[in-house]
């Protein structure tokens, strides 16, 4: 039984599923006679970044990059990627078995390659292992476990590479995320890319890098030799030679003693610093975080819990800088890492 606008009955014992047997643009367009979809590309999408629901018309994800398709009829937006998905694709977990296809799903389901959440929309399906996939994965996107950005690929140039989030050997046949920079440094599983706890759910082909960490001003300014201001206290610091151990020392920033040749102290209060603590960065990216982090002074009259190491933050911290998070990093815990041990 064909249905108009280029659907087709799927699997005939699933109700939920539709074929799709003619190009997504075809069937929006057909649909409705008015309904034209445009190719906007390289435009500037800021517009869009507060309305959460401005979904796409076909998959209804929220995350738009600077390349859509629009309506000017019902004014939806629809992703370039799903517009232009094609019919059949290469099953990339079983290639030599049937190819998957372009459904309409009624339902919920877990994506077999990135193994998130999928709401009912445009899918690829396999009707043999009855498997679901994402019709697009993100093109280009940034993790915590990486400087660079990073892309996707269909396929790596070796078979065997060792995946950059969990480590485990990865299939090249399967495709993956790659970095332009690295070249044939530095590859992720799709699902190790894509997990929450890694990347921030922002689509970034087109988008231009304009939150470099490395142009971020340096903590501390030279006043003249020797004394120094830093940024997280009102008065000048001093540097100071460490002649006798003082037990009653310790840094404001990592609450460790001062065992240090040279320490940094204000001349007005207590204040003291480790020389490593005083150039900790003003903001970092961490591997246990998606977001940059940045540098804080705590109240030490109100508890704070390292999210690392889940014991009480007593000097400075690396927080999110999302109102609605709580991640907060410890300065020591923030000094460690990757790979973890």
């Amino acid at each position: 039984m064909d249905y108009d606008g280029g659907f087709h009955e799927g699997d005939k014992n699933d109700s939920r599923l539709v074929l799709i047997n003619s190009s997504p643009e075809s069937v929006i367009s057909s649909k409705v006679p008015d309904h034209h979809l445009l190719p906007l590309f390289w435009c500037n999408n800021e517009k869009f970044a507060d309305h959460d629901d401005d979904e796409c018309g076909i998959c209804f994800d929220s995350n738009f990059g600077t390349d859509y398709y629009f309506c000017a009829c019902c004014l939806r937006k629809y992703h370039k990627e799903c517009v232009e998905s094609p019919l059949k694709i290469k099953n990339p977990y079983y290639p030599h078995h049937s190819p998957l296809e372009l459904y309409y799903y009624k339902d919920f389901t877990d994506c077999i390659r990135c193994g998130t959440h999928m709401a009912h929309g445009l899918i690829y399906h396999c009707n043999v292992y009855q498997t679901f996939m994402h019709p697009s994965l993100r093109h280009t996107i940034k993790i915590s476990r990486h400087h660079h950005r990073i892309s996707r690929v269909s396929y790596l140039r070796y078979e065997k590479w060792p995946c950059g989030v969990c480590r485990q050997s990865i299939d090249g046949n399967h495709g993956a995320y790659t970095c332009n920079e690295c070249g044939d440094y530095y590859a992720v599983h799709s699902k190790c890319a894509l997990g929450e706890d890694v990347w921030d759910g922002e689509e970034l082909k087109g988008v231009p890098e304009k939150d470099d960490m490395a142009k971020d001003a340096p903590p501390l300014c030279k006043v003249f030799e020797g004394v120094v201001h830093y940024f997280l206290h009102d008065h000048h610091l001093r540097v100071e030679k460490n002649i006798l151990y003082d037990e009653n020392k310790f840094c404001e920033a990592c609450v460790m003693p001062i065992i240090e040749d040279e320490f940094y102290s204000c001349a007005e209060c207590d204040f003291i610093l480790h020389e490593t603590c005083l150039k900790a960065r003003r903001r970092i990216q961490h591997a246990l975080h998606p977001l940059p982090l940045t540098l804080k002074a705590t109240n030490n009259y109100v508890s704070s819990w390292c999210s690392a190491c889940f014991r009480r933050c007593g000097g400075f911290v690396y927080e999110c800088p999302k109102h609605e998070c709580y991640f907060k990093l410890d300065v020591r815990c923030a000094l460690i890492s990757e790979p973890f041990d």
